[in-house]
């Protein structure tokens, strides 16, 4: 296999994994979206898988198909940066109801409040999208999720099952 081909299955791949993560966020990740959508509708690669093939016959083509292979890839990485705040809004929002659910099943008071606090910073991050205040909140309601499992006797439960399938 050509380093060219090789190259070329990468992005392949690539471009799937990229864009079964923008399918999986929805409407959540508009830009990247747009970005894949441009990617898939362009047939930048069938143009590349073109152009491994014309390598092999045509000195030129391996020029042309690095080109196009450098460009391919810095479109991929627009829709990678392009996905980080959605993802991370995507995973704030399952810690936190994956929070609320635990509290239901016994929380205290204070972690009750200190839950709904962080709920307002990640819904203010949000709108600001602000991605460290974001990354700290999620790092917050864990701690609390943490705390409540203590609370409630579970995580030494949760410990002492985890130990047995080590």
């Amino acid at each position: 296999m050509t380093d060219l081909r090789k190259a070329a299955d990468e992005l392949a791949q690539r471009f799937a994994e990229l864009s079964e993560r923008v399918h999986r966020l929805g409407s959540t990740a508009e830009s990247a979206t747009e970005a894949i959508d441009r990617f898939r509708d362009e047939g930048v690669q069938a143009e590349i898988e073109q152009l491994t093939t014309a390598v092999e016959v045509d000195r030129d083509a391996r020029q042309t198909c690095q080109n196009r292979l450098r460009d391919a890839n810095a479109n991929l990485d627009d829709v990678e940066a392009a996905l980080v705040f959605p993802e991370l809004e995507d995973e704030a929002r399952a810690v936190l109801a994956a929070t609320w659910e635990m509290l239901e099943s016994g929380g205290s008071p204070a972690r009750q409040h200190a839950l709904r606090n962080a709920e307002r910073m990640i819904n203010s991050a949000i709108a600001a999208k602000d991605r460290i205040v974001l990354q700290r909140q999620i790092g917050v309601v864990r701690e609390i999720g943490l705390g409540i499992l203590g609370d409630n006797g579970q995580w030494l439960r949760y410990s002492s099952e985890f130990s047995k399938s080590s």
